[in-house]
Order: structure tokens, then C-alpha cells, then sequence
């Protein structure tokens, strides 16, 4: 058994129409700028965006009127029976820069003695959150929970960094910090809320 599938290109000017001369039994709206409205012999289907179409529904032509006041082109899928088509087409609107940060803190501190912590307080609901271990020769150790086990904290190498911009909201009371450092160890944090 053989399908023939043949797709077609559509222009039309605003409100406007035009005619499809093909036949089959299934129609598809490839793509499109706008709504349109389908006649055949099946009668009609409207309004009809992209995506969208007719199965089982036998045809010899297809006349198209575009629904919007701007002119319309697009593709039209047209087959003697329906085929797989695993294409998904989603609407909707997703706002992926959110809101800037506008409030900033830079703070440099100390952490004294080896394996000691200090616990640094951070902004409530802050969306950034930037560590770095100011040291050359030393680790230091963070942790969101005033843990003084460095097996159970995350690991800053000399002059490494943490960094978190997901949008992760901390309201805990501060960040603990372990230094293998003999003695004082410069940290830096940046907050961004």
C-alpha cells in the first residue's frame, strides 16, 4: 500500500483566500500565521491554526479563508489517509528571563582556625548566590544547614567558586562556612535579591 503525502504553500492577503486543486481524505495545517478556515466537500472546519486538521474526511479541493486582519501563509499537509505524524506543537507563552536582580551584596570575611566554621548570614529570599574561597593554599566547605562536617559540605578548592542563579530562594539563617586553613581565610559572598 502506498500513501501519497504532498504538502502545499498558501499566501493569502488579509481576510483574504484561496484554493488548494488537490483531493485526499486528510488534511493537516503545517504551519500558518494565523487562523484560517477550511471548506470542502466535508463542508467546514474553522478556525483551524497550526497543527490542526481533518482526518477521515474525504475531499477534492480545499478552499482556505484567512480569519485575520494581516495577510496569512503557511504550509497544508494534505493525504490520501492518515499517517503518523509525531510533530507537537505547543501555544502558550513561557517567560524565561524573569525579573532582574537589582539589589546586590559584596562582602569579604574571615574564617579562622583550622576546621572551625563561621556562620554568615544571607539576604531573605535572594535568587543569586555567589561563594568564592579567597585562599590559594586551603579548602573551604559550605553548607545550608550549620553542619561543622566537612564530609556533609560542598567543596570550594583554592580559589574556587559557588555559584546558584536558578532562582533557588534560601531563607535560612546563613551559609556555614569550614576553612582547612591554619589560620584566617578570606571568603567572599555576593548576594542578589
Amino acid at each position: 500500500m502506498s500513501v501519497s503525502v504532498k504538502t502545499y504553500d498558501f499566501t493569502m492577503p488579509a481576510n483574504g483566500a484561496c484554493q488548494i486543486q488537490a483531493g485526499g481524505t486528510y488534511f493537516r495545517v503545517q504551519s500558518a500565521t494565523g487562523a484560517i478556515k477550511v471548506n470542502g466537500d466535508f463542508g467546514e472546519a474553522s478556525p483551524l491554526l497550526q497543527g490542526q486538521g481533518l482526518k477521515d474526511s474525504p475531499f477534492s479541493r480545499l478552499n482556505l479563508t484567512n480569519l485575520t486582519n494581516s495577510p496569512n501563509s503557511g504550509t497544508i499537509i494534505i493525504a490520501g489517509d492518515e499517517f503518523i505524524d509525531q510533530q507537537m506543537v505547543l501555544s502558550g507563552t513561557v517567560n524565561t528571563s524573569g525579573s532582574p536582580i537589582t539589589n546586590k551584596s559584596f562582602n569579604t570575611f574571615d574564617v579562622s582556625n583550622a576546621v572551625m566554621s563561621t556562620s554568615y548570614p544571607l539576604m531573605t529570599n535572594i535568587r543569586y548566590l555567589l561563594f568564592q574561597n579567597r585562599s590559594l593554599s586551603y579548602n573551604a566547605y559550605i553548607n545550608f544547614s550549620n553542619l561543622t562536617d566537612i564530609s556533609k559540605s560542598i567543596l570550594i578548592p583554592p580559589g574556587g567558586s559557588f555559584e546558584q542563579s536558578n532562582g533557588v530562594l534560601y531563607d535560612s539563617a546563613g551559609i556555614t562556612v569550614l576553612s582547612e586553613a591554619p589560620s584566617a581565610q578570606k571568603c567572599l559572598i555576593v548576594q542578589g535579591w
